[in-house]
């Protein structure tokens, strides 16, 4: 069969990003589609996790790219081990699409974060997920470690592992 050369085109420059993405542990959404799935045991098995933790400090390393390091408190699920981690070296994205977040979190913030190990270092990645609170970003600016959208989250990742997709909509149902 025969491709049509703008088509061919095409296929061979998304294969480049697709390759790229999977390379660097960047990947990318369209809007708001989430594209973390907490209900597909895949996407917990590269060690990703999500995390409770404190920021000490957020650097901007070019353009929408930051670095930050976190105080972990807590996994909400995963296998991030918190005890062995008195400090977490993160980059992350911050922007209005194609990001982790909308705008960096501060100094003394405290959030919820999805991380992933990437290369001997570790991302959070650009990901929507139903899991997440407000708009599903990968990393989400909390109040505080007894703010009650922890214990939502953490009710819809158990919903996602434990009944699957459908069920996370169903707690995020209740929670509004």
């Amino acid at each position: 069969m025969l491709v049509p050369r703008k088509s061919y085109t095409r296929y061979v420059m998304l294969s480049a990003v697709i390759s790229w993405s999977v390379a660097t542990g960047i990947s990318f959404s369209h809007g708001a589609q989430p594209t973390f799935f907490a209900d597909s045991e895949r996407s917990w098995s590269d060690g990703t996790s999500v995390i409770l933790a404190e920021v000490e400090e957020v650097k901007q390393i070019d353009g929408r790219r930051y670095g930050a390091v976190l105080l972990p408190r807590g996994t909400l699920s995963g296998t991030f081990d918190c005890g062995q981690h008195a400090e977490l070296s993160v980059t992350f994205h911050a922007s209005d699409i194609y990001a982790s977040i909308s705008k960096p979190p501060k100094a003394r913030d405290y959030v919820l974060a999805i991380i992933r190990p990437v290369n001997d270092r570790w991302v959070v990645p650009i990901d929507r997920s139903g899991i997440m609170p407000g708009k599903g970003w990968a990393m989400a600016v909390v109040s505080g470690p007894d703010d009650p959208v922890i214990i939502q989250t953490l009710k819809s990742i158990q919903a996602a592992r434990i009944k699957g997709k459908a069920a996370i909509d169903d707690e995020k149902k209740k929670a509004d």
